[in-house]
C-alpha cells in the first residue's frame, strides 16, 4: 500500500497552522500546499537516523518547513506506526523522562520512494506549467521584496 499523495494527510494538516519565523506571523508554506508532502518529508528525515518527535519536528523547521504543530506531527507519526511505516521504542533520556524514539520500516522505506518518484513528477509538471505560462507574473515585485533575491537563491559572495 502506497502513499495516496492528495489524501493522506486531510484530517491534521489541512487545518494546520504554520508560523512564520517572521515577525508577520503569515504562514511560512500554506497547509494546503504542505498536504500530502509532510509524511514523505518525515519519512526521509527517519531516512537518516532514528529520531524522536520534537526532533523531528526542528529537523523540519531547520529544512525551511517553519514552526509544525505538535498537533500535527504526533497524529501523523502515530498514523506512519499503525500502517507498519515506521516503529516506535522508549528510550531513556539524560533530560527527563522517556522519549520515543521512530525508525524507518521496509515498508516506510518502499513508501518514501515512491513519495519521491511521484513528488518529482509532480514537481516537473509544476515547474514546466510555470515555465509554459510565462512565469511567476510577479516576479519583479517578489524580486524587490526579497531583496534583490528570489526565495531559495544565493547571492555569490
Amino acid at each position: 500500500m502506497g502513499i495516496d499523495i492528495p489524501t493522506t494527510l486531510h484530517y491534521n494538516i489541512a487545518n494546520a497552522y504554520l508560523a512564520k519565523q517572521d515577525s508577520g506571523g503569515d504562514p511560512l508554506i500554506p497547509s494546503q500546499m504542505l498536504k500530502g508532502t509532510l509524511e514523505g518529508c518525515v519519512l526521509a528525515i527517519l531516512r537518516q537516523e532514528e529520531r524522536y518527535g520534537y526532533e523531528i519536528s526542528q529537523n523540519l523547521e531547520r529544512y525551511g518547513f517553519g514552526r509544525i504543530p505538535e498537533g500535527t506531527v504526533y497524529p501523523l507519526l502515530l498514523r506512519l506506526e499503525k500502517r507498519g511505516s515506521i516503529t516506535a521504542s522508549f528510550r531513556a533520556s539524560p533530560e527527563g523522562p522517556q522519549r520515543k524514539y521512530y525508525a524507518l520500516t521496509d515498508l516506510g522505506q518502499k513508501e518514501l520512494k515512491e513519495f519521491f518518484r511521484n513528488y518529482r513528477e509532480l514537481s516537473r509538471a509544476v515547474d514546466q506549467l510555470i515555465e509554459m505560462t510565462g512565469g511567476c507574473p510577479h516576479a519583479q515585485e517578489d524580486e524587490a521584496a526579497f531583496g534583490g533575491e528570489q526565495p531559495g537563491e544565493r547571492s555569490s559572495e
